[in-house]
């Protein structure tokens, strides 16, 4: 079982705009809080196992991403 957000941009072609970033580590904090999950929990979709995709594409800050949640929890 999976909760599954969707960020609405072709970030294959162009990077996250910083107000879309916030606004998704701010949503994901609250999900690993509500649920008890750590940030070790979260994949992107084309790191799923199955999944045939480079979403959420090349320009998505991934390591961003992951710092932001280790920060947060840390």
């Amino acid at each position: 079982m999976g909760i599954g957000i969707c960020l609405v941009g072709n970030f294959s072609e162009k990077e996250v705009p910083d107000t879309q970033l916030v606004g998704l580590i701010n949503k994901v904090v609250q999900l690993l809080t509500v649920f008890s999950l750590k940030p070790t929990d979260v994949e992107l979709h084309r790191d799923v196992p199955g999944a045939a995709t480079e979403c959420p594409g090349r320009y998505f800050p991934a390591d961003v991403l992951k710092k932001e949640l280790e920060k947060s929890f840390s």
